[in-house]
């Protein structure tokens, strides 16, 4: 709602489920399984207090994701206000630290974290994933071994350390190990299926990275992004006919997503087809897309980057 209709229609989505909340039964039977989780996180009950701590994360993470930090960190302080030792929240305020580069008042709130807490893995995953944002790798890797110190089957921590190395460190090999490792945890999971299919690719291993996503296709059918990946595959082999029937795949599933518009483009444009390709690329930038320079700067657009029609629609939308 936020990204067709704005922020202050958002807001009234969420304000309205927080007086759902609030006048809700939440001691019923259905919040058993919400409840256990949160006790885990140090969410002790699903009493009042709680709701509202709640409420105020939510309105937390909608301000998070709309980048206004400032509101985001006076929301999740008043998330803390009804529930002190909630570790979501004091995460979040961690992590809001490192993105300020304010390292020493994040490890003062670290030292103040209840010990329970940090047992978690879940929470040094979230930290190092805060500190690979602001490029402080050697601290990133050490949070995800503290993860992986705590449990060695922890996905996330896996992962995420196969993404420090492949574009922080560029070390290959070392990436595979963990996105390999990710997916013996759970096979077909989506985000180490993605990464080690790309080191695939551009390693020219284009078969391994074909069966990588064909089995998270597997686990995740419903998934339009993995088709058009799949599809890329394919185009980068000149599979011509099984990368347009993955595309339409994922138009089936998504006509909305941007991506496949843009595979599709270049797929076209490879082909030819130019004035396919230029109604897959104007569709694609009626959906929010604008990254003219990929587009410029990929040869196998570079029939269509002459044409008039393609300086109007740049011209249009960028």
């Amino acid at each position: 709602v936020y990204k067709r209709q704005g922020r202050k229609k958002a807001e009234e989505y969420f304000f309205r489920a927080i007086k759902d909340m609030l006048e809700a039964d939440i001691q019923s039977e259905d919040s058993d399984s919400l409840r256990n989780s949160s006790e885990k996180f140090g969410l002790k009950s699903l009493d009042y207090d709680s709701s509202l701590a709640i409420s105020h994360h939510v309105l937390a993470v909608l301000a998070m994701t709309i980048g206004d930090i400032d509101k985001a960190e006076v929301k999740f302080k008043d998330a803390l206000y009804f529930a002190p030792n909630w570790i979501i929240p004091n995460a979040n305020l961690i992590k809001i630290n490192i993105l300020k580069e304010n390292f020493q008042d994040a490890s003062d709130l670290i030292a103040s974290i209840d010990g329970q807490a940090l047992k978690l893995p879940w929470f040094w995953t979230e930290i190092g994933d805060a500190y690979m944002l602001v490029d402080s790798i050697d601290k990133s890797m050490e949070m995800y071994e503290k993860a992986l110190d705590l449990d060695p089957d922890y996905l996330h921590a896996n992962h995420n350390l196969g993404v420090l190395h492949q574009h922080f460190l560029d070390n290959e090999a070392i990436a595979e190990f963990y996105f390999n490792r990710a997916l013996r945890i759970e096979p077909g999971s989506y985000w180490p299926s993605v990464n080690l299919s790309m080191l695939y690719v551009e390693q020219g291993s284009f078969k391994r990275a074909e069966q990588i996503l064909r089995t998270a296709i597997d686990s995740n059918d419903y998934n339009f992004e993995l088709y058009t990946f799949l599809g890329d595959v394919y185009l980068s082999q000149e599979q011509y006919d099984d990368a347009f029937d993955q595309y339409m795949i994922a138009l089936d599933k998504n006509f909305r997503y941007v991506q496949v518009h843009v595979s599709l483009a270049k797929f076209y444009a490879i082909q030819g087809q130019v004035e396919k390709s230029l109604d897959q690329l104007e569709i694609a930038c009626s959906l929010g897309y604008q990254d003219f320079d990929y587009i410029e700067g990929d040869m196998k657009f570079s029939d269509i980057t002459d044409s008039r029609k393609y300086r109007k629609l740049k011209k249009k939308y960028n």
